[in-house]
This record gives C-alpha cells, sequence and structure tokens, in this order.
C-alpha cells in the first residue's frame, strides 16, 4: 500500500474535523505543489486529504495566539 493510500485509510477512520490544518500551511503547501512543475498527481492527493479535515482560518485571534506562543520559546 503506498503512503498515500495509508494516509487516507488512517484518515477515513478518523470523525470529521477530529483533523486540521491552518489556512496559512495549505497555502505553504500549495505553493510546493506550484513550484513542483505540473501538478497533477500531487494536487489529486491534496484534495483527497482536504476532503477528510478542516482548514482553520487565519485570523487576528491566531495570529496572536501565535505569537503569544512565540514568546514563550
Amino acid at each position: 500500500m503506498s503512503l498515500d493510500a495509508k494516509l487516507l485509510a488512517s484518515l477515513a477512520k478518523l470523525p470529521l474535523g477530529q483533523v486540521a490544518i491552518s489556512s496559512v500551511t495549505l497555502a505553504e503547501i500549495e505553493h510546493g505543489i506550484q513550484r513542483r512543475g505540473p501538478p497533477k498527481a500531487l494536487r489529486n492527493a491534496l484534495t483527497q486529504v482536504l476532503l477528510h479535515m478542516d482548514v482553520w482560518p487565519w485570523d487576528a485571534a491566531a495570529a496572536h495566539a501565535v505569537a503569544l506562543k512565540l514568546e514563550v520559546w
């Protein structure tokens, strides 16, 4: 079983809303896909993964929370 298939199988076992990424992370992934050239296979894989997770907005509250965390690190 390919890594993509294993990831999708693992995600499918989780309740919807259990896994999420931020919109900033999604933007970084999208940028990486575009840099690799014709991204059809990667685009399809990302689309399949996103069906199983939420994308959280990056708003002022999120930026503030991260800024506070960075001060602690």
